[in-house]
């Protein structure tokens, strides 16, 4: 179990990394012209080669009580577990800083959920633990995590979700956070 300097330590190291990250990415981009995107066009950074398939136009349905949220769920469904392009341009490129980050977020996706599932833990940390899980899942590219974490804590901060749907909402995370994980585990190889 990490102690409060631990993991002072570890949010302030993680905060610098996505801020460095994010910085010198755009610093870069800046300088340079953008990787070709949509079509099936490929993304070349250092170790990573991605195919990127076109994007499908959101499905139209013509039933009147068709939500928004079909069209963000198919959307969900057909993104990647990591966005490769997204890390790649974070890192610029950088195969050594894209598996530091890689090994950070599967370290600290595991004790990150550890605490938000933790029901003798206050709320707050508990919101806070999944805020932080959303922050490093946005880094890296993880969508589905990012939403899921997002949804945690939402229903922990707020206070008026019931213990079903914070549980729900937890299992949600789970299961975005071990698919995750997997990823991360096969592109560490």
């Amino acid at each position: 179990m990490e102690t409060s300097a631990e993991s002072y330590l570890s949010n302030v190291v993680n905060g610098s990394v996505t801020m460095m990250a994010e910085a010198w990415g755009q610093a870069r981009r800046r300088s340079r012209p953008a990787p070709p995107s949509g079509g099936e066009k490929s993304f070349e950074s250092k170790g990573f080669e991605v195919e990127m398939p076109a994007i499908p136009a959101a499905s139209r349905s013509t039933s009147p009580g068709a939500a928004a949220g079909d069209a963000a769920a198919a959307a969900a469904a057909s993104e990647p577990t990591i966005d490769l392009v997204h890390l790649a341009r974070q890192t610029d490129g950088d195969s050594a800083l894209q598996q530091e980050l890689l090994a950070l977020f599967d370290k600290q996706s595991a004790s990150l959920l550890a605490l938000s599932s933790d029901r003798s833990a206050e709320r707050r940390r508990r919101a806070d633990a999944a805020h932080q899980l959303k922050g490093s899942a946005l880094a890296l590219g993880a969508g589905a995590v990012a939403r899921a974490a997002a949804a945690v804590e939402a229903a922990l901060a707020g206070g008026a979700a019931g213990p079903e749907a914070v549980e729900r909402a937890l299992a949600a995370l789970a299961a975005a956070v071990a698919a995750a994980r997997i990823a991360v585990a096969e592109l560490r190889g």
